[in-house]
């Protein structure tokens, strides 16, 4: 029942009425509200922080919804090398050919060899060896995939999408899916990659008017205020 429940709120997140309906009734705040099917196309080392705590609920907000509160304050810093390990682990396998198997998040003290360690499944693995196949098996086609053509762009049903969140300043938030496809991206050093917006801050919204009513009066290239000035 609950896998149940969980598939109804997924296709609710995502369904093309809902997400309009909730776009008109944004509409009427908010003028200048972009379109939820809109693609941003950002660089991907934009994204440096990941929402957390309330993670699993944003993840269930509907797809261009704008939400006030603090939730754009509950993040930690994440997806660069300094503070990845899973990162490092990418880039020590894709760039330098280690085995999976001997990179750092399987080696001895990683992240995968403590989990494992304690008794947790990883991925539906129990060993690290079997854990590394099944790496070897799905990321490596995948790594090879992106680097010939590029990241997927999301169809207007949202399937394939990297959905991002943008706080109140305007910096790119991360969410729970499609981590590992982010973090080939930033292996590959791709410049820029499709993704869709689940939400906005309020207070980012309200600037987005605020620009809107005063064209050129802004230098900024940020990739959500593009749409005021076409």
């Amino acid at each position: 029942m609950k896998y149940f429940l969980e598939q109804i709120s997924r296709s609710l997140c995502t369904s093309q009425p809902v997400s309009y309906a909730l776009h008109q009734f944004n509409l009427v705040r908010f003028p200048k509200t972009p379109d939820p099917n809109r693609v941003l196309y950002i660089n991907p080392e934009q994204i440096t922080a990941q929402l957390v705590g309330n993670s699993r609920t944003s993840a269930r907000w509907i797809r261009g919804s704008i939400k006030d509160g603090d939730w754009d304050r509950n993040i930690r810093q994440k997806y660069t090398l300094d503070n990845d390990e899973l990162l490092r682990s990418f880039e020590q396998h894709f760039v330098y050919g280690v085995e999976w198997v001997s990179t750092e998040s399987f080696a001895e003290g990683g992240i995968f060899w403590k989990k494992l360690k304690n008794g947790e499944c990883v991925k539906g693995c129990k060993t690290l060896s079997d854990l590394a196949h099944k790496y070897e098996l799905y990321y490596d086609p995948l790594y090879e995939e992106i680097k010939k053509n590029g990241m997927m762009t999301p169809d207007l049903l949202g399937r394939d999408a990297l959905f991002i969140y943008i706080s109140r300043d305007g910096d790119f938030l991360w969410c729970n899916n499609g981590n590992h496809r982010l973090r080939i991206a930033k292996v590959l050093r791709l410049p820029q990659i499709p993704v869709l917006v689940r939400a906005r801050h309020k207070i980012w919204v309200e600037h987005r008017q605020r620009l809107a009513k005063t064209p050129g009066k802004t230098s900024s290239f940020h990739p959500d205020l593009m749409d005021l000035f076409d």
